[in-house]
């Protein structure tokens, strides 16, 4: 028999070793009920058989089987039940996925616009500062952003009091957070792309009365669509693990800024391997 008591109201399970994986069900099913006392199974193949369910802090339940005295087995391949939290997983895709749209068209444009560059000087300059994210520690990355962005420095400010948008320790922190640190990775292979594509053929359209923009989607983009692509994919990845900025700037709250890479080191940091 097993109690679980909410708001002053309780739940009494009683059952034997046959019904067990019905049993569990119902528990599944009251995940938010706290269990206040251990239970006993009188199992016929088991004279003593205890079960204890154990609360993972908010994220499930586990229960395991004690079998004699002291030897703790887990049951089959691992936990009887255990409900996952997606929202980690749900929550890296989305930032990933936003951020790579954007670093997409900034990475693009920014290597179109450095490719095209007459000075080298400029080009030099501003080759090193776009591929500053990429050189820099992610947690100094992320630095840099919460002094830019906090709510107490100017840009944050600005943005609290003319828009109501609060950047640090929120969602869109860690969509900022993946675009700047997967920028560099976009930005150089658009580049190399770009400087693959033989300068006679782009000679070549603007003699046949082709405006730049025209050469640019349909002669330009075309020939060096394979290095792009390439750049997004290393830039979609690095996107989904991105760590050490998005801590800095967007928390690890759980539900809102806990990324997967987050949850692992907050599992592991906690000693909760199983989790």
């Amino acid at each position: 028999k097993m109690t679980y008591i909410k708001n002053d109201q309780q739940k009494d399970f009683a059952f034997n070793d046959k019904v067990r994986y019905e049993m569990l069900q119902k528990i599944a099913s009251t995940r938010d009920w706290m269990l206040v006392s251990d239970f006993e199974i009188k199992a016929e193949t088991q004279p003593r058989t205890y079960m204890t369910l154990l609360h993972l802090k908010e994220e499930g339940y586990a229960c395991k089987l004690l079998f004699g005295s002291d030897k703790l087995k887990e049951l089959k391949t691992g936990w009887m039940y255990m409900t996952m939290d997606l929202s980690p997983i749900i929550i890296s895709l989305k930032t990933a996925t936003l951020s790579i749209i954007i670093t997409f068209f900034l990475g693009v444009a920014a290597a179109q616009f450095v490719f095209r560059l007459k000075s080298k000087t400029m080009k030099t300059i501003l080759d090193g500062l776009f591929t500053l994210p990429l050189v820099l520690p992610p947690t100094v990355a992320g630095f840099f952003l919460l002094y830019i962005f906090g709510m107490r420095r100017p840009i944050g400010k600005f943005l609290i009091e003319y828009f109501a948008v609060k950047i640090a320790f929120s969602w869109g922190a860690t969509v900022l957070a993946a675009v700047v640190i997967s920028f560099p990775l976009m930005y150089r292979s658009a580049r190399g792309a770009f400087e693959q594509v033989n300068p006679d053929v782009l000679s070549a359209g603007r003699t046949l009365g082709m405006s730049e923009w025209n050469i640019f989607w349909k002669v330009q983009m075309p020939i060096a669509w394979p290095g792009v692509i390439s750049g997004a994919v290393l830039a979609f990845a690095r996107g989904l693990g991105e760590f050490g900025a998005t801590a800095m700037i967007a928390g690890n709250i759980k539900g809102k800024t806990r990324t997967l890479p987050l949850a692992v080191y907050s599992a592991v940091a906690s000693g909760n391997m199983k989790e």
